[in-house]
């Protein structure tokens, strides 16, 4: 079964009459489930008989993953692909811990360039490593890693190395438009591959997102109580709402500057002085 952009079908089970499927996050890939109507870890049943309004889809899916992007609708690399060095690296840092992530997207990031291959997938190459990896993936890790800093309560200091990436990822962006736009063919074929469903803003498309400064700011969110033991009932710069598991309701997570960060670490500082 194909995968579908940033979930998939982790198993689809038939049970005398049922079909029950379990819809799994894939952060990484095309497109988040935080805009969907349903939990991601949720499992659905449904009678058998409903089983044909799967198939069109499925094979429409199949089609299109086929016939665009070789093996799948997701930007991910390819079991191949994870082989070399430098997409198994990139594909590492979602799963490492988030201070060890950061550090080393910091020190990947500079001196990255950017490339379009031949049917119109960017890419990015590094001095230290002999082989290209996606660079729509590479984004897609960057901004994962900013949400990952709320819900993991990453430290102060990684927090702001992760916003000082931003104009690193801006400039590999840019240097990519540039070449999608002077290759008419194989920018033609990026415009294919980089259909989403639904606005691709709205879904977090790193290849929108990103050259309009969006979605980069993930790192300065925190938790309320994490917020007010901080700064106390000093005014947030913007909030975000969503459902935390643990606590299993909604929870708001809020938005400090980088002014208000660079004073909390100057206080964590002359207190680990005294």
């Amino acid at each position: 079964m194909p995968r579908l952009p940033n979930y998939y079908l982790q198993r689809a089970l038939r049970h005398s009459s049922t079909f029950t499927i379990s819809i799994q996050r894939a952060p990484a890939l095309d497109i988040t489930t935080e805009h969907l109507p349903f939990r991601h870890d949720t499992i659905y049943t449904a009678p058998r008989d409903e089983l044909r309004y799967f198939r069109p889809v499925k094979l429409l899916l199949y089609t299109m993953g086929r016939f665009i992007r070789g093996t799948s609708l997701d930007s991910s690399p390819t079991e191949k692909q994870k082989a070399n060095p430098l997409p198994a690296f990139i594909a590492s840092l979602s799963t490492i811990p988030i201070t060890e992530a950061i550090s080393h997207l910091s020190a990947l990031a500079p001196d990255l360039q950017t490339h379009l291959s031949a049917t119109g997938i960017r890419l990015v190459t590094h001095a230290a490593y002999p082989d290209p990896a996606r660079l729509n993936y590479l984004a897609r890790i960057y901004l994962y890693a900013g949400r990952r800093c709320a819900a993991d309560r990453a430290p102060l200091a990684t927090r702001l190395q992760h916003r000082n990436l931003a104009p690193h990822f801006e400039r590999l962006y840019e240097q990519s438009a540039k070449q999608v736009k002077n290759a008419p063919l194989a920018g033609t074929l990026t415009g294919v591959r980089e259909i989403t469903i639904g606005c691709a803003c709205c879904v977090g498309a790193p290849w929108v997102v990103i050259p309009m400064g969006e979605r980069m700011d993930g790192a300065m969110y925190f938790e309320e109580e994490v917020y007010r033991e901080l700064w106390g009932q000093e005014k947030e710069k913007g909030s975000l709402y969503g459902f935390d598991d643990e606590k299993n309701k909604m929870a708001r997570r809020m938005k400090a500057s980088r002014e208000q960060v660079e004073r909390a670490m100057a206080r964590e500082k002359l207190v680990v002085a005294r």
